[in-house]
């Protein structure tokens, strides 16, 4: 009996030890496949006409005096009529502006570098100055 026992335990170790492995590799191949997904980032983009500040190109970005720290981006809100209020200042100089859950708007566009009580809307910078639009069509 001990002699069964003992070959039972060496057949039975040697798969143990196979799936042990097997797993091993498995949770190594899942590890690389999770490495490789966190270097995937969300990008954003301003929705304002205006304003041409996209996190793709970081060395592109123009930030206001008014703006302190990093540029921060701010989601189109859920509540239908904040979303109405943003999107009525937002859309300002676009005739097809459609507000929809991953619209974003940077913090140029706020007095206090994001929506607050006091100043819940984007409210600065929401159309091109009439100067430089004139420069862009001379340029054509």
């Amino acid at each position: 009996m001990s002699s069964v026992s003992s070959s039972l335990e060496w057949l039975f170790g040697d798969i143990l030890k196979t799936r042990l492995i097997v797993l091993q590799e498995m949770v190594e191949k899942n590890t690389k496949n999770c490495e490789v997904s966190s270097e995937i980032m969300a990008y954003y983009r301003c929705c304002v006409s205006a304003c041409h500040n996209d996190s793709r190109y970081p060395d592109k970005i123009v930030k206001h005096g008014h703006v302190e720290g990093e540029l921060h981006w701010h989601y189109l809100p859920k509540n239908p009529k904040r979303r109405a209020e943003w999107t009525e200042q937002v859309s300002k100089g676009l005739e097809s502006f459609l507000a929809t859950d991953n619209k974003v708007v940077c913090s140029n566009h706020f007095q206090c570098r994001g929506p607050t009580f006091a100043s819940p809307k984007p409210t600065l910078y929401l159309v091109q100055k009439k100067e430089s639009l004139c420069l862009e069509n001379k340029e054509l």
